[in-house]
């Protein structure tokens, strides 16, 4: 690797414009697992980290520097090495943002960035997943700054809203978009995660941005949705529980709905208000320890899937 100077501000990248870091067998295992989880994946197909996980990771992870410690590691240390070329943002923050007191404290570029990245994967998932998506959500909120709408493609399907926020849902499991849907000015949310081609757009047939009537009905819908919800109505669902059913449902808190009534005549038959989608994504884990009842809508989905999974286990394979 090349030779790695120090400067009165910031680290000089080596002569090859390389950068070489170690990192713990358990961050690597992290960072990898994020890749995945953020469709990035090597051209040849490799579990391999890829170096443009990394520059985002730098680019978009915004620590003050000083916070950062240098990793000292003993021989017998399980930890993975590799080498990796910083982008153009990587490089300006790398050359230009690092005070000189944290480069002669941390000692060279691929040291800052190996302890960089233990920094980072000591986060919730929540919390990376916004990192790693930092330029996004850069965007969303110059839009909303600004008053301008925003149209990116989302699952296959062009979207155009006016943005309010990004915010991690009530279990902290992902990071939402927030806004308005311009065609019929319904509220909506979107993971961010499955968000690309976003620009910014000039609202000329209503007001720009979200007006605080707006904001108010926002925060209601998430009241009675949750953020991971938000495109659909909410209604009573009755559920039979079985006694263990019951006592999942009390263990299991990811993404479950509140119970609002318990039927009196011992039939173990309880009812929640929240949309057929949540009630649909929760119940499906209790497995047959519960029984959707109602709306048949839902009911009958269940039995179809019920049905379709019976017929792998029954067939011959």
């Amino acid at each position: 690797m090349g030779t790695q100077k120090k400067k009165s501000s910031g680290f000089f990248i080596g002569d090859d414009n390389k950068i070489s870091i170690i990192i713990t067998e358990k961050t690597f295992h992290i960072l990898r697992s994020d890749s995945a989880a953020f469709n990035l994946k090597c051209s040849d197909n490799k579990n391999r980290i890829t170096a443009t996980f990394i520059n985002k990771v730098i680019s978009g992870y915004d620590i003050d520097p000083s916070c950062i410690e240098r990793v000292d590691r003993k021989d017998n240390d399980m930890h993975e090495s590799f080498a990796f070329k910083p982008d153009s943002k990587a490089k300006d923050r790398l050359d230009n943002d690092i005070p000189q007191a944290v480069v002669e404290k941390i000692g060279t570029s691929g040291k800052y960035v190996s302890a960089l990245l233990e920094k980072y994967a000591s986060l919730d998932f929540v919390e990376r997943e916004r990192i790693f998506f930092f330029d996004m959500v850069r965007k969303i909120m110059e839009a909303k700054a600004t008053g301008k709408g925003i149209r990116f493609n989302s699952k296959g399907k062009q979207e155009m809203i006016i943005p309010y926020d990004v915010l991690r849902d009530e279990w902290s499991t992902h990071n939402y978009l927030i806004g308005i849907r311009a065609d019929n000015g319904s509220i909506a949310s979107y993971r961010i995660q499955f968000i690309s081609d976003l620009k910014s757009y000039t609202v000329r047939d209503r007001d720009p941005g979200v007006l605080p009537n707006e904001e108010k009905q926002i925060w209601e819908k998430i009241r009675k949705c949750g953020i991971m919800y938000l495109f659909a109505t909410p209604k009573e669902i009755k559920v039979r529980l079985t006694p263990k059913g019951k006592q999942l449902y009390d263990n299991i808190t990811v993404r479950r709905p509140e119970i609002t009534n318990v039927s009196e005549d011992n039939e173990n038959i309880y009812t929640f208000f929240c949309t057929e989608k949540q009630a649909e994504d929760y119940f499906r884990r209790l497995s047959i320890e519960a029984e959707i009842i109602s709306p048949q809508t839902l009911r009958k989905k269940m039995f179809r899937e019920a049905k379709k999974l019976c017929e792998i286990y029954n067939s011959n394979t």
